[in-house]
């Protein structure tokens, strides 16, 4: 009985080991097929936070899922052809940046005598106002198209240092890799990397404008330019580079920083009419 009893208790036991076994199978893939749709479900919500991210949504998942945080990009299609912002010479200046992403405007004396004098319908800011207020608050969204002028306000300061006319460079604002598009409609005449103030690395593009072979449109603080010598542009159409990072460069020397939002570091584009009859003008020389 004894022996039987440990028979069957053997025999009994290896059916049951077997049973056990199976049972123990059957979880394993239970749980195995549990944590895979887990996963399957998180996986989701993470590429479903992310997708939401790069429409505008949190971006903090973007890193998680390969390439790091994505931007939303807007579309400037709505914002374009820039309005016009000033004319110097009897050529209409048009905006470089669109009005959703321009920060402000900004205009002052030229370095040198040789840039031509520029005037706007742009109502002149009170700048200790705008200062306070981080902005003038122009309403981008309300903005004219095309061959129509830009409402709100612009900024106007002295350079003591600079001999151009009182009012002979425009600044037009924007974060760095903003798309800059024509101020006039022309022809581009060259594209020359340079170092700014001698020191840092820039780009500058030159137009001739439509109208007037005597002027060259000069444009500086830009970096991917994606036109060259010889390309035709249209006034606040064309795209021709993105923003450069000058405020890296030069800090809190950058003066537009002063006129624009807190967490703006006064980046922008910087747009001049230069006489190339002027003696003194050798922007176009070899």
């Amino acid at each position: 009985m004894r022996r039987r009893s440990k028979d069957a208790k053997g025999s009994g036991g290896s059916s049951r080991g077997r049973g056990s076994r199976v049972v123990i199978v059957v979880l394993i893939v239970i749980v195995v097929l549990a944590i895979g749709g887990g996963v399957f479900a998180v996986s989701n919500i993470m590429r479903s936070d992310y997708e939401n991210s790069s429409s505008g949504g949190d971006s903090s998942f973007g890193s998680w899922w390969g390439g790091g945080a994505t931007e939303e990009v807007e579309d400037d299609s709505a914002y374009l052809p820039t309005p016009i912002i000033a004319t110097s010479e009897g050529i209409e200046i048009h905006s470089a940046v669109p009005a959703n992403h321009l920060t402000e405007i900004l205009i002052h004396n030229a370095s040198y005598s040789y840039a031509c004098p520029i005037e706007t319908q742009l109502t002149e800011a009170t700048n200790v106002d705008v200062i306070a207020a981080h902005g003038t608050g122009r309403d981008a969204k309300a903005q004219p198209t095309g061959d129509a002028w830009m409402t709100g306000e612009f900024i106007r300061c002295f350079r003591s240092s600079n001999g151009g006319p009182r009012m002979s460079a425009i600044d037009c604002g924007g974060a760095p890799g903003t798309t800059v598009y024509a101020p006039v409609s022309g022809t581009v005449v060259r594209v020359t990397e340079y170092k700014l103030y001698d020191e840092y690395p820039d780009i500058r593009i030159h137009i001739q404008p439509d109208g007037n072979s005597d002027l060259d449109v000069v444009m500086i603080h830009l970096q991917n330019a994606t036109v060259e010598a010889g390309d035709r542009v249209e006034a606040g159409e064309t795209p021709l580079a993105q923003i450069r990072d000058v405020y890296a460069y030069i800090g809190d020397e950058m003066q537009l920083k002063d006129y624009t939002a807190e967490d703006d570091m006064g980046n922008h584009t910087h747009i001049q009419v230069n006489d190339k009859t002027d003696k003194k003008y050798h922007g176009l020389d070899e």
